[in-house]
């Protein structure tokens, strides 16, 4: 369960939750979530990505087009990893 489902009892605002994994897992998924303006939880379990704190739950802010890339700004809840 990704805590994207304690959000969303929180608030009673729809809310998606997501597991960081690949640059292509799950991203149409993603962009369409962001589109519905819904309160979007990133994940990345034990998983080692440089710069993302394992076990640890990012809201994201904003997906950025740029090139052809796709580009997320991540927020940190605990803010100071």
């Amino acid at each position: 369960m990704t805590p994207d489902f304690f959000m969303e009892d929180l608030t009673g605002s729809p809310s998606y939750g997501e597991w960081f994994k690949s640059k292509s897992d799950k991203t149409k998924d993603l962009q369409e979530a962001y589109l519905r303006k819904y309160m979007i939880v990133l994940t990345s379990g034990k998983k080692k990505i440089h710069g993302i704190v394992n076990n640890h739950a990012y809201s994201l802010l904003k997906i950025i087009h740029h090139n052809d890339t796709l580009i997320y700004k991540v927020r940190n809840p605990w803010g100071r990893f």
